[in-house]
């Protein structure tokens, strides 16, 4: 063997190509936002009605299928006058902070009350993105299940 074909074989191969996935998918992408199907802004309405900014035509009303809302919660009267009122509580709309340094009051309470409700240590996340990526990992390891 020579010094490079050694020094190839000694360096662990990527399992990542980010780049190769970028080129791959960009024309992709790039067909779903001239289609007007992607990348779009909407306003709730009522129930699952949004009103959805379009580029070609204007507004349009829409029934909304994408939004993690399935009990349709997001617009609910009750669910926004609570919101408004943590808000006022709380002087703030949310802390960008690690929850290892510092949480966020109005979370602690719901886990505290959701941990009594359920009987278990309930953690509760700002948004599904954090409680995708904090959770997910966790559960695919298979620690929580024995394996």
């Amino acid at each position: 063997m020579t010094k490079d074909s050694q020094a190839s074989a000694a360096k662990p191969r990527s399992m990542r190509n980010t780049q190769r996935m970028i080129e791959r998918a960009d024309p992709i992408f790039a067909l779903a936002f001239d289609a007007g199907v992607m990348g779009l802004s909407a306003r709730s309405v009522e129930r699952r009605l949004v009103h959805v900014k379009d580029r070609q035509s204007g507004t349009r009303e829409v029934v909304d299928f994408v939004r993690c809302s399935y009990l349709g919660l997001d617009n609910h009267p009750a669910i926004i006058a609570g919101a408004i009122e943590a808000i006022a509580d709380y002087s703030s709309l949310h802390w960008s902070c690690a929850r290892t340094r510092l949480n966020f009051g109005l979370l602690s309470d719901l886990e505290e009350n959701l941990s009594d409700l359920f009987q278990a240590h309930v953690i509760t996340f700002s948004t599904v993105l954090a409680a995708n990526l904090s959770a997910m990992p966790i559960l695919a390891s298979g620690y929580l299940t024995g394996g």
